[in-house]
């Protein structure tokens, strides 16, 4: 089995809920038996991969400076602004609101973004090139 019709939900979805049932559906396995080789596959459980997606498109959408933070956070599905700024921090060690200050002047938002994006973009490239994902 593979991973990438898991990944490819979550990419397509990042602004709806998915569920561990969801995703092992996609891969066409028990919930109960996706959670294991998922974690082994991409190092992360599959909710820390979806949050962590969720946060990285909140830190694209941040560029648009129109957009308030709170509706980025509804648009990447987190549940309030004060939620996202949770994750957020814990992501890129910074607030949205100061990431979204600091953007294009480098710094340690810039460095914490470049960094969770090339662990984004290696998990995409082992799902693409086929890597086997060993669920039962």
């Amino acid at each position: 089995m593979r991973l990438a019709p898991a990944v490819r939900l979550v990419e397509s979805h990042l602004a709806d809920r998915l569920s561990i049932p969801d995703l092992a559906l996609e891969v066409g396995i028990s919930p109960y038996h996706f959670v294991r080789p998922f974690k082994q596959t991409a190092g992360l459980t599959p909710h820390q991969y979806v949050v962590s997606r969720r946060v990285e498109r909140a830190g694209q959408l941040l560029e648009d400076m129109e957009l308030s933070i709170a509706v980025i956070a509804i648009d990447t599905c987190f549940s309030s602004q004060s939620h996202l700024t949770e994750r957020f921090g814990k992501e890129f060690g910074v607030t949205p609101a100061t990431y979204r200050a600091r953007r294009g002047r480098g710094g340690k938002a810039k460095r914490a973004a470049k960094k969770s994006a090339a662990t984004t973009a290696n998990l995409l490239i082992l799902v693409y090139l086929g890597t086997p994902f060993s669920g039962r």
